[in-house]
C-alpha cells in the first residue's frame, strides 16, 4: 500500500468516526417527541383499559365479591374498578391532544376536501350511526347492548352458585365483637378457634373482613368455621345460597336468626318495645343506648339508625352487643 493509500485509509477511518460521534451528538440533544409520547401512553393506557373493561364486566356483584373474597391476578374488586377508572380519566386528557393537537390536519381531511365540500361523507354516516345505535340500545336496553350485558350478569352471578350467602347483608364489614353477638357465640371460643387455624393476633374490635385476609381465606370461609359455635337452636347461621333456592325450608334463602328477610326478620321495622321482646333486651336499656348515641328518631331501630347516618343491620349488631350487656 502507498503512502497515499494510507492516507486516504487514515482519512476514511477519521470520518467514520466523526460521523459517529456527530451521530451521539445529535442522539443525546434530540428534542423529546410529544407525539410519539402522545401516542404510546395512548397505546399503553387502552391495554389496561381493556383489560380492566373485561374483569368489570365478568367480576361478581359487590355483595357477593366481598363475601368470597375475589381477586382477579390478586387484585380485588375495588381495585379493578380505580384502575379502570383513572384509565379512563387518561384517555380522555390525552385523546383532545392526539386528535386536535398532534393529528388535527389528518381529521380534518377525513371532513373536508382541499377543494371544498365533504370529504369521505360515507365513512362518517357509518361512524356515527354505529355509535348512536350503541348509545340508543343501551339507553333502552334492547339489542344488542341488552344481549351483551345479560350475558355479563350471567357471568357474575355465576361466581355466587353455591355460596352460602351471609347471615345479614354485608356481614364481612362487622366486627367480629358485634357478630359474635349476633350469633350468639362465645368471644373466647371463638379466639381459640381462629388462633388455632392460625391467627396470630385477635381483636374483637376487628373486621370479619380483615381477619379473613389475615388467614388468607375469604369471610364466608371465616363464618363457616365459625359456625359450630353459634348458640342459636333454630339452623345454620348462614343464609342459603345466591342464586339459589334457601338451604331451610320455608326460609327461601334466608338464614335462622334472620328469618324471612333482613331488615323485617331482624326487627328493624318494629317499634322499639317490639324489638326488644324479640331480641329478650330491656327496651329501657334499649332507648337509653340509642339516645347516648345521638339518635333523634326512636320509632323504630331501621328509623334511629337513618337519624344516626348508620346502616340498620350494623346497628342492629351495636345494639345486640352494647345493650344487651
Amino acid at each position: 500500500m502507498t503512502e497515499k493509500d494510507n492516507m486516504l485509509h487514515d482519512t476514511g477511518k477519521n470520518n467514520e468516526q466523526t460521523e459517529k460521534t456527530d451521530s451521539g451528538t445529535r442522539s443525546s440533544r434530540r428534542r423529546f417527541d410529544m407525539r410519539a409520547f402522545i401516542s404510546l401512553a395512548l397505546l399503553w393506557d387502552f391495554f389496561i383499559l381493556a383489560l380492566s373493561g373485561v374483569v368489570l364486566y365478568i367480576m361478581p356483584h359487590g355483595r357477593v365479591a366481598y363475601w368470597i373474597g375475589w381477586t382477579f391476578l390478586g387484585v380485588d374488586k375495588d381495585t379493578w374498578s380505580t384502575i379502570h377508572v383513572i384509565s379512563g380519566y387518561l384517555m380522555m386528557g390525552l385523546i383532545p391532544f392526539h386528535v386536535l393537537v398532534y393529528n388535527w390536519a389528518f381529521v380534518k381531511h377525513y371532513f373536508v376536501k382541499r377543494s371544498g365540500g365533504i370529504n369521505l361523507w360515507r365513512e362518517i354516516t357509518a361512524s356515527l350511526v354505529l355509535v348512536v345505535v350503541l348509545f340508543l340500545t343501551s339507553l333502552f336496553y334492547v339489542f344488542p347492548s341488552s344481549t351483551i350485558m345479560d350475558a355479563g350478569e350471567a357471568i357474575k352471578e355465576s361466581w355466587g352458585k353455591g355460596v352460602k350467602s351471609p347471615p345479614v347483608p354485608h356481614a364481612e364489614s362487622l366486627t367480629m365483637e358485634s357478630f359474635a353477638a349476633l350469633t350468639g357465640m362465645d368471644l373466647s371460643k371463638v379466639r381459640s378457634l381462629l388462633e388455632g387455624k392460625g391467627l396470630k393476633k385477635f381483636s374483637k374490635s376487628a373486621k370479619i373482613s380483615n381477619i379473613a385476609k389475615e388467614l388468607g381465606v375469604s369471610p364466608a370461609k371465616l363464618i363457616e368455621w365459625l359456625e359450630p359455635l353459634s348458640t342459636r337452636k333454630t339452623g345454620s347461621i348462614t343464609g342459603g345460597t345466591y342464586g339459589g333456592k334457601g338451604s331451610q325450608s320455608g326460609s327461601s334463602g334466608m338464614n335462622k336468626f334472620t328469618g324471612t328477610g333482613p331488615g323485617m326478620a331482624l326487627g328493624l321495622f318494629m317499634n322499639l318495645d317490639e324489638y326488644a321482646r324479640k331480641w329478650k333486651l330491656d327496651p329501657v336499656k334499649v332507648k337509653e343506648f340509642l339516645k347516648k348515641k345521638g339518635a333523634s328518631d326512636l320509632s323504630s331501630v331501621r328509623a334511629a339508625a337513618q337519624s344516626l347516618g348508620m346502616k340498620p343491620h350494623e346497628l342492629h349488631s351495636e345494639i345486640i352487643s352494647k345493650a344487651g350487656k
